[in-house]
This record gives structure tokens, C-alpha cells and sequence, in this order.
């Protein structure tokens, strides 16, 4: 990825942001600026990925859809941009980026609409909306990572921000809906529908920060025990991939098997457990906030179950990726400074943006 274009990206995602929680109102110029230079970003990493890298493969396989063994969701849309716009790289990095910017902000309206229903809509929208500090929080890591490099993961996790957001508000239908379209372009979405009937279960309950202490524990414990005695099989999981083996549209998962994920608990590990556990010292009165710090350890849980497979992360951020709603009831609360909300963003971006670069890389 240009390390020019990812800065002046982020930078101008930063003004944006300063800007929203400054003055309360959303700057329409840095926003675009801010959408563009995502796109530019995204798009400089085309010629520069390896041969075996996702990026490269998605391109390989646009461009010879014959030999496409993807879902049926992501193969329609691919031969409508196809049948539309031509085969060109840039072409489908692009779409994924629109796509992912048009459903991110589809999310964010969603929860703009029942924040406060005593205020105009369009009102909330023009002078509180959060849109660039929202767009800025999420892009750093997980747009670029998704536009440039886990397409197909990208557009069913766009669809899932909806769906989060809807339930997250008590709309059970659509967001359940929602949860299974997305499985029609990754089907590892199927998980975020059991997460969402789990979190829709337990609607009453509202966890304490003592509760989700007592999660986080036992979930680090648990990794610890599993990596000092190197336990990596077990009986139900190589069931499942017996059971997937069975199936033509899963074959390609039972790859997966085996395959031992040796560096679980590492810099990344450590990044998104620290995440999770300053999480719960934000609001959790606020039964949207629970729900979505529910979420995310439910997304952590199953890293721990799952840890022993290489396949773990992606399965995580299903989860993992909605913790840029926290920020959205975080930024809203006004028992929290500007200066506060500040330095938390500024934190998570630092964060965000060295992860980045080490896993995609950067050329000038």
C-alpha cells in the first residue's frame, strides 16, 4: 500500500473527525477527500501484493470466473461489475471500496435514526451524525484491510455493520435477515447469525463490568492452559469438518484442517484482548454499548475455542470489526470530554494504523 496515500488518508480522516467533535457538525469536503484517498489507498496495493495473497487471488479469479469457487452472492455481484465495467483490477477494488463506504454509512444511519427519537432525523444527521469520526475509525484498519486484500470477507462484513446496528436497536427480523444475506458472499456469516440469537436470548440481560472481568479472565486462562500444553485437537471440531467434507460448497474449507494456528496469542492477540478490557470501563448502562461489547467477546470467545485452527481470525472478525460502534455511543455520551474522546481515538488509530502496515505492507 502507497504509505503517502495511507497517510494523507488518515490525516484527513483525522481533521474530520477534530472537526465533528469541535463544532458537532460534519465536514462534507473532508468526508470526500476522506472516501477518495481511502479509495487511492486501496487501489495502490493492485501490482504490489504477492502472487498468494488474497488481493492477488480475488484479481486472478475476476478475471477468470470460470475457475470461481465462491459464494453465489459475491459471484452475481462480481459478473454485474464484470458485465458493467470490465474485468480491470482497479475496477473491482473500487466497487468493494464504494461498497463498503455506502453500507458502512447505511449502518451508521441506522443507529443515527434511533439514538434519539425527539430530534429531527435529517437534524441529527446535518449536526451530529459523526459520519467522517465513524468513517475514519473504521477505515484505518479494517476498510483498507477489507478493500485491499479480503474482498469477499469485506462486503459480507459490510452488510453486517447493518445488521449490528439494527440489532443493536431491537430490529431482530431485518437484522437476522440481513446476517444471512451476507452469508450468501462469505459463508462464515452464518456465525454472526448464532452470535446475534445468542445476544437476542440474553436481551435482558445488561452484563456489569465484574461480569465481563470474569469473561476476559477465563478466556485468557483458558489460552494460557491451551498454549503451555500445545492442546490443538478436539473430537467435535474434526466431526465438523467431516460433515463440511460432505458438502460441495464447503470442500473448500475442509482445507483448514489440521492446519495449527502457532502464533495465537501474539502482538495481535494482545491488541485486541487490551481492546476488549477498556471496553467495559466505557458506559455499559447503555444497553446498545452492552450489546456491542457482547458481541466483541463473543468474537474473542471464539478465538479461544477456536485457536487452534489458522482460520481463527477470520472467523473473529465477524465480531472484532463491530467494535467501531462502540465509538459511535462512546463519541455521543456527553458525560465524556473532548479531550478524553481525543486521545481514545487518536490511541485506537495509532493502533490501527501500525497493524495495517504490517500485515499489508507499504511502498512509497
Amino acid at each position: 500500500m502507497n504509505l503517502l496515500l495511507y497517510i494523507a488518508m488518515s490525516v484527513a480522516g483525522y481533521l474530520g473527525t477534530l472537526h465533528e467533535l469541535l463544532f458537532e457538525r460534519t465536514n462534507k469536503s473532508l468526508f470526500s477527500i476522506t472516501v477518495l484517498l481511502f479509495i487511492l489507498s486501496a487501489c495502490s496495493r493492485i501490482g504490489y501484493s504477492p502472487a498468494d495473497d488474497d488481493l492477488s487471488i480475488y484479481i486472478n479469479l475476476f478475471q477468470h470466473p470460470d475457475e470461481i469457487y465462491f459464494e453465489p452472492g459475491y459471484i452475481f455481484v462480481s459478473d454485474v461489475i464484470r458485465f458493467l465495467l470490465g474485468s480491470a483490477p482497479s475496477v473491482l477494488v473500487v466497487t468493494v471500496c464504494l461498497w463498503i463506504v455506502c453500507f458502512f454509512v447505511s449502518a451508521l444511519l441506522i443507529c443515527i435514526w434511533f439514538y434519539d427519537r425527539d430530534e429531527s432525523f435529517f437534524q441529527k444527521v446535518l449536526c451530529a451524525s459523526y459520519l467522517n469520526t465513524m468513517l475514519f475509525v473504521m477505515i484505518l484498519y479494517w476498510g483498507c484491510f477489507f478493500a485491499a486484500e479480503t474482498l469477499r470477507v469485506g462486503m459480507a462484513i459490510s452488510l453486517l455493520y447493518c445488521s449490528c446496528a439494527l440489532a443493536i436497536n431491537n430490529k431482530v427480523i431485518f437484522s437476522v435477515l440481513l446476517s444471512l444475506i451476507a452469508a450468501l458472499f462469505h459463508l462464515s456469516s452464518m456465525l454472526f447469525t448464532i452470535g446475534l440469537v445468542i445476544m437476542f436470548v440474553l436481551k435482558n440481560l445488561n452484563m456489569e463490568q465484574k461480569q465481563f472481568l470474569i469473561w476476559f479472565f477465563v478466556m485468557v486462562a483458558f489460552d494460557v492452559i491451551v498454549g503451555v500444553f500445545r492442546i490443538v485437537s478436539l473430537p467435535a471440531f474434526d466431526d465438523m469438518f467431516e460433515i463440511m467434507s460432505q458438502i460441495e460448497m464447503l470442500t473448500h474449507f475442509t482445507s483448514y484442517r489440521g492446519e495449527e494456528n502457532e502464533g495465537y496469542m501474539n502482538t495481535q492477540y494482545i491488541t485486541y484482548h487490551l481492546l476488549g478490557l477498556l471496553m467495559i470501563w466505557g458506559n455499559l448502562d447503555d444497553k446498545r454499548f452492552n450489546k456491542i461489547v457482547i458481541l466483541y467477546y463473543i468474537g474473542l470467545s471464539i478465538g479461544t475455542i477456536f485457536q487452534f485452527m489458522d482460520v481463527v481470525i477470520r472467523i473473529q472478525w465477524l465480531f472484532l470489526a463491530m467494535i467501531v460502534f462502540a465509538f459511535y455511543y462512546f463519541i455521543k455520551d456527553d458525560r465524556y470530554s473532548f479531550w478524553l474522546k481525543n486521545s481514545v481515538i487518536s490511541f485506537y488509530a495509532i493502533v490501527q494504523m501500525v497493524m495495517l502496515l504490517r500485515v499489508l505492507g507499504w511502498h512509497m
